[in-house]
């Protein structure tokens, strides 16, 4: 599956890693979990999440978001706030390669085995 034009325009960046539950997000892999509203602007995520939730395609694609399939690669870019708990700035990956860079919270990854991640 091919990433939409729209977020293959979006920014730029990458990281990599294991798994532990004390953790560094900058040295870790994670993937897209069952429900990863991802948009171009974070400002924006609301409405994709709720466009998503309401099955409202055309919202969607209006607010630069797209509802990403579960278990693609993320990369972690944007650096941690003090207390870490807004949205992500990542680079997302196709099966394909093609990567971009997006928003989404942290609801929206797993770990690779796709346990959740811990708040810090």
């Amino acid at each position: 599956m091919k990433l939409p034009a729209f977020v293959l325009t979006a920014l730029g960046a990458t990281v990599v890693a294991s798994h532990a539950i004390a953790y560094d997000s900058y040295q870790q892999s994670f993937i897209t979990g069952d429900f990863a509203v991802l948009c171009a602007n974070p400002y924006r995520l609301d409405d994709g999440f709720q466009a998503a939730q309401a099955d409202d395609k055309a919202w969607l694609k209006e607010a630069g978001c797209v509802l990403a399939p579960k278990g693609w690669r993320i990369t972690r870019i944007s650096p941690p706030s003090t207390e870490d708990r807004g949205p992500w700035r990542v680079r997302i990956f196709s099966p394909d390669g093609e990567g971009a860079t997006v928003w989404g919270e942290r609801s929206a990854f797993t770990f690779p085995d796709g346990s959740r991640i811990p708040l810090p």
